[in-house]
């Protein structure tokens, strides 16, 4: 079958050639969904019609057969270089684990290539990844949907050249992915330490290893979902728990996880493709690589600071498929809250290979969501207006039980908010989460400019147009005006 591309892959294959020749190591990010192996198939034909022989690695052996029986379906046969294979090194093609070919790359016969494609690239800076580039002067392409890593390290070891596909927005309204709908559940959190970019799996287990929180995934599946889900676990415990949860409540499950014989893995696999069961629960096993369209139910049964693990997660419930219109998230560990939502797509640079700690604190306090106290929706902490209820989040109300609410990124319409409408006390806050359409936050000028437009204060000006604050700060021209503010109201409500 002769692979038809869709006009983004296309232009990838345009950018990626074109790339290549100017910089030869060349990253290409496209997100879960947006067919890099159909990429791949097309490029690896070019190159294989030219006489080229070509090197796929990959970082776990469930992939390698994933890339080749994807290529098979493009007639494009590839050999295998895993420990424990038979070998055929005459295919021009080969399809190699990392862990096998980095103790192999030494000798001669297992270097005649003229190019490697590395899948799932954001690991391509770890030591093993390293250890066979030092050994290639030849042309290098990286795919991922995540071009960045929760570590140190940083991928302009391996790549010095980006190029960015189309973004998830955008492939959902042409109908190449399915938009999301969340319904997140808050837990505690607090007492869990960070360790290595993400929580500590013992702590972690310990808060989410309880009766109520297994209750409330059943009943958040039986509610909103009873489809098709694929459930991510906190470690091997916790997915044999879960699925034991699910079935005792008379739902089909099954778990799967590293270290789980080859036979019990195929089995899981086997029958929920088949859909004799209807939840996998599995740890970071499913991850990347993994495509089943049919899974409309994404179910989120922990809680990460790696927005890598976020975004693999979710992107194994984006596919389209018939009858499927949204992948249902369901989120127990602050995912949301943490991450946003995966429509929002990240500005992507090689830069963000190995972000400091100050940038990452950043974007995720830029992330977080706050629940609206009258509807319940999760809303960007940003808005001072529900987009939904209309619920004004700047003046004090009591919370109340609230419904457990479906939202999704793209029902949610601009909220036009009126400078006139904030109270004054709020305007440092609000010029805190307000951005101009440059991306700027307001400055504290606009403050000020504000206090005067409302005839609180009056502004003046030093000879360099600064404005002179007298020795005071923002802040307390801000009380002033408060003050000034609420007098005026006292005497206007003497006078009637």
């Amino acid at each position: 079958m002769k692979q038809q591309l869709r006009p983004y892959q296309l232009e990838a294959v345009t950018k990626i050639r074109e790339g290549i020749r100017t910089h030869k190591r060349v990253l290409y990010s496209l997100p879960t969904g947006g067919g890099k192996t159909t990429i791949i198939a097309d490029i690896v034909e070019k190159a294989v019609s030219k006489g080229s022989r070509v090197l796929i690695l990959v970082h776990r052996l469930e992939l390698c057969e994933q890339v080749r029986a994807r290529l098979r379906q493009f007639n494009i046969e590839t050999g295998i270089i895993v420990g424990g294979r038979i070998k055929n090194l005459q295919i021009p093609i080969q399809v190699a684990t990392v862990q096998t070919f980095s103790r192999r790359v030494k000798m001669d016969h297992y270097r005649k290539f003229d190019l490697i494609i590395i899948d799932e690239a954001h690991r391509s800076a770890s030591d093993g990844y390293l250890s066979i580039l030092r050994r290639f002067d030849i042309p290098v392409i990286g795919f991922t949907a995540t071009p960045y890593r929760t570590d140190s390290r940083t991928l302009r070891e391996v790549f010095n050249h980006l190029i960015t596909g189309v973004t998830v927005a955008q492939m959902i309204k042409d109908g190449y992915l399915v938009p999301t709908v969340v319904y997140a559940e808050k837990i505690d959190l607090s007492g869990v330490e960070i360790k290595r970019g993400d929580y500590d799996e013992k702590q972690l287990m310990e808060k989410m290893d309880q009766g109520k929180i297994y209750d409330g995934v059943i009943n958040k599946y039986r509610r909103y979902s009873n489809g098709t889900a694929i459930c991510f676990c906190i470690n091997k415990q916790h997915a044999e728990n879960t699925a034991q949860a699910f079935n005792s409540a008379g739902i089909p499950a099954g778990f799967i996880y590293s270290g789980l014989s080859d036979l019990d893995r195929t089995k899981a696999l086997k029958d929920f493709q088949s859909g004799k069961i209807k939840v996998l629960c599995n740890v970071f096993i499913l991850t990347e690589g993994y495509d089943l369209p049919r899974i409309d139910t994404v179910i989120l049964n922990r809680a990460t600071q790696s927005r890598i693990a976020w975004r693999q997660m979710i992107g194994r419930g984006l596919r389209p498929y018939p009858g499927k219109d949204v992948c249902k998230v369901i989120d127990m560990g602050n995912n949301t809250a943490t991450h946003g939502f995966v429509e929002e797509d990240d500005e992507i640079t090689l830069k963000l290979a190995g972000e400091t700690k100050a940038e990452k604190k950043k974007r995720v306090e830029e992330a977080q969501t706050k629940d609206c106290l009258k509807c319940g929706a999760a809303v960007s902490s940003r808005v001072l207006l529900c987009p939904f209820c209309g619920y004004d989040f700047t003046v004090e109300k009591v919370l109340g039980e609230v419904e457990f609410q479906q939202y999704s990124y793209f029902d949610r319409p601009k909220v036009s908010e009126v400078w006139g409408d904030i109270p004054t006390e709020m305007l440092m806050e609000y010029a805190n989460s307000k951005r101009t359409k440059t991306g700027k936050k307001y400055s504290k000028f606009w403050v000020l400019k504000q206090l005067e437009h409302r005839g609180l204060i009056t502004l003046e000006y030093l000879p360099d147009g600064r404005v002179d604050l007298k020795q005071r700060t923002v802040k307390w021209w801000v009380a002033f005006a408060v003050k000034a503010e609420k007098q005026a109201q006292r005497i206007l409500s003497k006078v009637g």
